[in-house]
């Protein structure tokens, strides 16, 4: 079974909105997010997206327009060396009471069985209190980025309880890649 670096999308590949990422033309990549990818990908770790998507409950975008934005952003990241193995996401709203949307993990367990993923093990890089509950449910390593909705957390807030904070996706993942050498060099 294979260890996987799960990612948020928005506030952590790409630009945050307040009003939803709605089309590929509002989809803005955060800088090194493509060079991040691609160093995961050649460290022989999955890179799998994982994200919540209310905007399809809240009826501001169809699911359609969801998926015509991921298959751009796979397109995009392909054209720079870099492939996610997965997106994963949940459509409902907060108050729907699913079990696909972070911080449930639903989105994980289903990842796991299709790919033959563990969790524990794994990692988690996300910009919220959402991505690193459920980064702790499956047992995972958390990093919190600073971009997105992580330049506003309050890190005293022991709700977040990151194993690692990072300023954006590239440091993210140059963390765990150290931390990978390291776990094979113990061995």
């Amino acid at each position: 079974m294979d260890k996987a670096v799960f990612i948020d999308r928005d506030g952590v590949i790409n630009a945050n909105r307040e009003d939803y990422v709605k089309s590929w033309e509002e989809f803005e990549f955060l800088p090194g997010s493509w060079e991040a990818i691609r160093q995961v990908n050649e460290a022989g770790l999955k890179a799998i997206v994982v994200s919540n998507q209310s905007a399809v409950g809240r009826g501001i975008i169809t699911q359609e327009d969801l998926q015509s934005i991921h298959e751009k952003m796979v397109e995009e990241l392909s054209r720079h060396g870099a492939k996610v193995d997965g997106i994963y996401f949940c459509p409902h709203t907060p108050e729907a009471g699913c079990l696909c949307r972070k911080p449930r993990t639903g989105m994980f367990e289903k990842a796991a069985h299709r790919l033959g993923l563990l969790l524990q093990g794994s990692y988690l890089i996300g910009d919220a209190e959402c991505d690193m509950r459920a980064g702790r449910k499956i047992m995972s390593t958390t990093v919190l980025v600073r971009t997105g909705r992580g330049r506003e957390v309050d890190l005293t807030d022991t709700h977040y309880c990151p194993d690692h904070i990072a300023e954006d996706l590239p440091h993210a993942v140059a963390y765990i890649l150290e931390k990978e050498h390291n776990r094979s060099h113990a061995k």
